[in-house]
This record gives structure tokens, sequence and C-alpha cells, in this order.
């Protein structure tokens, strides 16, 4: 797993390195064009980047030293960038008028082939001055992320009891139906599920494998369809990628597609809940207390 992780890394640093060097793409000038909508028109010059799980993100630093954060949805870790971009967008808007979640501020953000093609879709935000939990976590003498030995256990309950409320606060958002999360334009921001839920293992089989999500008339208004849909993925998944234990694998899907219908109802619901199915510790900023400062990639 390390070494897949590190291969990645180089993967990622080669791209942006070309990327970055292409004649058509100034990177001053398209980055300073998008920090125009500073409200004081300052000029600004460009930080540091770095890498988020499925982002670049470069640091733009203005004369006033306010900072903000321009984040570049990676091309091979998302097939589909603008979708992604769009359902970032509304969970981030969603979060900040309807809860006490901390995350960054959204500044701008636009898509593939709009105002700039040669970078595709983008989001701005602020910059947060804390840094990610991992870092502070993770034992510098393992190539894989393990915890310290000697990360006090009151720091640790304290981190897990914030992560809780945050948890608990994502599904404290109740909606009619399993989806994506989608914004209006009307006047007045308001939220909706418009279309098929979209998870990390979605994400991963179409990147790695190119296994498509099937068609379907999501979102769903009950948890049994939405259940039988993700079984017949996960065993189009096992099917098209042999493996020593594949049997195993499908024998254990239908035993638990069998017992599934036991512990769920047939009929519709108006309380389905919010939920990250891949927040961990990469995803939280802390300052130097441990304390949770910004959620994000």
């Amino acid at each position: 797993m390390a070494d897949e992780e590190y291969n990645e890394d180089v993967e990622v640093q080669s791209w942006f390195n070309g990327f970055w060097c292409e004649d058509e793409f100034d990177p001053d000038k398209i980055f300073s064009s998008l920090a125009s909508k500073h409200p004081n028109g300052l000029p600004c010059i460009l930080g540091k980047q770095f890498f988020g799980s499925f982002h670049i993100c470069v640091r733009v630093v203005f004369e006033d030293v306010i900072s903000w954060i321009i984040r570049v949805p990676l091309p091979f870790r998302l097939l589909q960038r603008d979708a992604h971009t769009e359902r970032e967008v509304a969970i981030l808007q969603c979060l900040q008028e309807r809860t006490d979640i901390p995350v960054p501020e959204i500044i701008a953000y636009g898509f593939g082939g709009t105002r700039h093609p040669a970078l595709g879709p983008f989001i701005i935000t602020t910059f947060i001055h804390a840094i990610p939990l991992t870092d502070w976590w993770k034992d510098p003498k393992s190539k894989e992320t393990r915890l310290r030995s000697d990360i006090d256990e009151e720091v640790v309950k304290k981190v897990y009891r914030q992560a809780a409320n945050i948890i608990l606060e994502l599904a404290s958002l109740r909606f009619s139906a399993i989806g994506t999360l989608a914004a209006t334009d009307d006047e007045h921001l308001t939220w909706s599920i418009k279309s098929l839920p979209w998870s990390i293992t979605l994400q991963e089989a179409e990147r790695n494998h190119g296994i498509q999500p099937q068609a379907a008339n999501g979102p769903f208004d009950n948890v049994k369809d939405w259940l039988s849909y993700i079984f017949h993925h996960h065993e189009k998944i096992i099917l098209e990628i042999p493996g020593p234990i594949q049997s195993q694998d499908l024998s254990n899907l239908r035993r638990f597609q069998d017992l599934a219908p036991r512990y769920i109802s047939n009929s519709s619901c108006d309380d389905f809940r919010l939920h990250c199915d891949d927040f961990g510790a990469g995803n939280m900023l802390v300052d130097g207390d441990y304390n949770i400062v910004c959620l994000g990639d």
C-alpha cells in the first residue's frame, strides 16, 4: 500500500510539472485573473502548491496578506471533474448555511470550458491556517499512516469527540431521497437531491477499473431500491476484476443481499441523513491544541 501511494504521488507531481510548463498555460496570468474577484482588486503572488486526495491546491497571497486556495481536481483521479466540482460546491454551501461545521468559504468556482479551459473546473476558497491531523499524528518512522506511539490518550479522545460531533451534525440534515446533493439557482439558495448517489466505492471502481455505475433512475426514495442498486454494482466489480477469493466475495455479497431485507423497510421515507463515506484524519485541519478548525481535502 505504501509503495502504491508513493507511485501515485510521483505520478501526480510528474503530471503537474508538465502541465505547469505547457506553452499555452500561463499560471501567473490565469490565477491572477481568478484572483481578480478580490474585493479590492489587489495584486497577488502564487504561493505553495500541494496535493489533496483528488485535487491540486495552489495558495494565492495578496498584498494585504489575505490568502485564498485555488483547488483544481486532478484529471486522472477524477474522471467526472465538472460533476465532482458541482457536488463539492453544493456540499460546502449547504454546510456553511445550515450547520456549525467548519468549512472554508467559497469565493468563486467554475467548470471546464468556461472561464479558463486550460485549467478546467476549479473552486476558490479562503485559506485556513491549520495543519492536517495526519501530519500531527503520523509516525515519521513508518512508511504507512500509523498513529505515533507518544500521542496522549486524552488528545486522541479530544479529536474523536470532535469528529463524532461533526458526524452527528451531518446526520442532523434530513432529505427526502438517497442521492447527490444539488444547489438551486434561485434567489434564495436551497438544496435538494437531484441525481444518483456518489460514493468513494463508485469513484474508485470507475477510476481504477473503468467500471461505471449502471444506469438507474436515481435518486432513490427508499433503502430497498438503493441497496439493490449497490448490490448489483458490487457484483459487477467482483465479476469484472477476478481475484483469488472471487467466489468467496460473491458468496459474502449474496449472503448479505439475502439478509438485508430483514432490516430495512420497503416503504418510502422522508428522513435520509447526510453522510460522508471517506471522512478521516486527512480531512481534518487542526490547530496546535488539536482543535478541528476546518474540514477539507
